[in-house]
């Protein structure tokens, strides 16, 4: 045998698997299409009975949302939009299940000037209770640097004017983050107000 039999074996033998793996994934294509064309028109066996309780009425918009409340009050005493305030502690505690969240309810990366214990600066500050460092971040924001975002109504340009003032360091993208934020927390209760002090 020559070199070119040996090859047209070879291709033959190849052209053979490959229209048998070819017949046999067309058959298997028409076997699923046939089974799912039998379950659709048999699945009313499968379906539950129709409920006759009446449907639940639907959570306030807050539901879910740890600690919302407290933060309309302490937003609302700091004459900042309570979806801003809200979704600057969102972000800064990733949802509020940050170490720093959970271990020293900080909500906002609230850091001492100084600390009193060891006379060091930049060292992240601890409340006793969420609530407490919710207050914090509110007066934080009461600061005279962050009166540019008080004197404003629109929370996108309140979040514009708190990284401007220096709230978090500058070098990536916190402000478009924390916009996403409130646009979701918008619709909250009467967040599309502020208080103005």
């Amino acid at each position: 045998m020559n070199l070119c039999q040996k090859t047209t074996i070879v291709i033959t033998i190849i052209l053979t698997f490959v229209s048998n793996a070819l017949a046999i994934n067309a058959l298997e294509h028409k076997s699923n299409m046939r089974l799912k064309s039998i379950l659709a028109k048999y699945s009313w066996l499968s379906r539950s009975p129709t409920p006759t309780t009446p449907a639940p009425t639907p959570a306030p918009a807050t539901a879910g949302l740890p600690l919302f409340d407290t933060v309309e009050k302490a937003a609302n005493s700091a004459g900042i939009n309570p979806a801003v305030m809200y979704a600057i502690a969102w972000h800064e505690t990733g949802g509020f299940r940050s170490s720093l969240w959970r271990r020293a309810n900080n909500p906002g990366g609230i850091k001492y000037t100084r600390n009193r214990r060891s006379g060091r600066s930049g060292i992240y500050a601890a409340y006793k209770t969420p609530e407490e460092g919710i207050r914090a971040q509110a007066t934080v924001l009461l600061a005279n640097r962050y009166r540019a975002a008080r004197q404003t109504s629109d929370p996108y340009a309140q979040v514009a004017a708190i990284y401007r003032a220096g709230y978090c360091a500058p070098g990536y993208n916190w402000a478009a983050q924390v916009k996403r934020y409130v646009r979701r927390f918008l619709g909250c209760k009467n967040t599309t107000r502020t208080v103005t002090i």
